[in-house]
């Protein structure tokens, strides 16, 4: 066995500019990682002990083999970076007797439906209405219930896939029909406990933010405010900027709109990425809550830019139970994450004007989130292989860092064959 304490991986970020800060951050620590993964990882040498090949989406597979690790290492905790495997880290942390979720609020946080009642249930202001939706019959029922326009989208999935915004009955039953088959197992592994299950819930007009937070035994112990920004029709995400430019009033009952989530799911010791949208009155309403830390460049690389806060060596603090979490700090500079939407269909061989984007001033990276050789599509029939890459910039002002974004954005294309 190790000397050092270990903490379990499952999976890591897809993109490695996200994956390689959660080594750093663990080696930061002392920490040991053991990497259970259902697929090969390409990791540079030395950031990983072990690595276990398993199913992560079998639960008791998982499960076991969380188990084998810990009898060659000294266990400490256990995490994820993505939806999927937010069910499989709490089944892990309950059965090794590790800080985490209780399965059951896992599975509240990761079934959105499930979300919604536990809002309903406890805080209804802030939720919009909603209904469930599988076949036919049901979708006619719930837009009989549900005011238009309204979102249709799948009850389990990830990384605004699969999200459409309906403006009429006729659109919806076009989406779901679309859902329907997107929805299919065979497609994509992550609806093999959700397959077919919808939500069609109200459309909130308003501006579109997150909460990253780090909650510790049911209290959430620091979190700020991103804004975020989406394309439409199917909300693919585009632009992150931290902090939030949103008046600090409106800011706190952000914060207060967390809290009550983390209470209403009976949340344990995880990080949290809640997306809500504050409407033209200063209400905020939630859109989801993900128990795992926040995509979109802006854990692994604006928190640390804008104010100088380790937020995941934060995270494994957490949940390997070695500390108390640190205050979040007030921000001193801005930051910000654009990413490169391609609009052409075809087989990615190249990107250019990347050496370009770099020498703008205020950028500092250009992460390559679609590989050579991906195949990119445009949504409905894809909704993430169109997004090439991010560009990361930091300065002292929102509208410097946000100019600086769009003209490095700008200046990168795609080779498609």
């Amino acid at each position: 066995m190790s000397s050092a304490q270990t903490v379990l991986f499952v999976n890591t970020r897809p993109s490695p500019a996200e994956a390689e800060p959660t080594y750093a951050a663990a080696r930061a620590l002392g920490l040991d990682v053991v990497l259970l993964a259902d697929h090969p990882v390409p990791v540079q040498h030395g950031h990983v002990t072990e690595h276990i090949a398993v199913d992560t989406f079998d639960l008791p597979a998982l499960v076991e083999a969380a188990r084998d690790a810990a009898r060659r290492h000294d266990v400490a905790g256990v995490v994820c970076w993505g939806d999927r495997d937010v069910e499989g880290v709490a089944a892990v942390a309950d059965a090794l007797g590790l800080p985490g979720n209780t399965p059951e609020a896992a599975a509240r946080a990761r079934d959105k439906s499930r979300t919604r009642d536990a809002l309903r249930r406890h805080c209804p202001d802030l939720t919009p209405a909603f209904a469930r939706v599988s076949g036919e019959e049901d979708l006619e029922q719930a837009l009989a219930e549900v005011p238009l326009p309204a979102v249709l989208k799948p009850v389990g999935a990830s990384a605004s896939k699969g999200i459409y915004s309906v403006r009429t009955a006729d659109e919806a039953r076009a989406a779901h029909r679309e859902l329907r088959r997107y929805t299919d197992p065979a497609n994509d592994p992550i609806f093999r406990r959700n397959a077919g299950r919808l939500l069609l819930e109200e459309r909130i007009e308003g501006t579109e933010h997150s909460v990253e937070g780090i909650v510790r035994d049911g209290r959430l112990e620091a979190a700020a405010v991103t804004d975020k920004f989406v394309r439409e029709p199917f909300f693919i995400e585009y632009l992150q900027t931290h902090p939030s430019a949103l008046p600090a009033e409106i800011q706190e009952r952000v914060l207060d709109a967390a809290r009550r989530t983390v209470t209403a799911l009976g949340l344990g010791t995880t990080a949290i990425h809640l997306e809500l949208k504050v409407t033209p009155e200063g209400r905020p309403v939630v859109l989801e809550l993900n128990s795992r830390t926040g995509g979109g460049y802006i854990t692994t690389h604006l928190l640390r830019l804008a104010r100088g806060y380790p937020f995941l060596e934060q995270v494994l603090t957490a949940v390997c139970g070695l500390g108390p979490t640190l205050p979040m700090p007030d921000a001193h500079l801005v930051a910000g994450s654009q990413q490169v939407i391609s609009t052409a269909d075809g087989k990615l061989t190249g990107l250019r004007g990347v050496d370009a984007a770099l020498n703008v001033p205020g950028v500092l990276h250009f992460a390559q989130d679609a590989p050579r050789g991906t195949v990119i599509a445009q949504p409905p029939a894809s909704f993430t292989s169109s997004v090439l890459g991010s560009v990361i910039a930091r300065g002292p002002s929102r509208t410097g860092v946000t100019e600086a974004l769009a003209e490095a954005a700008a200046l990168v294309t795609a080779e498609v064959e």
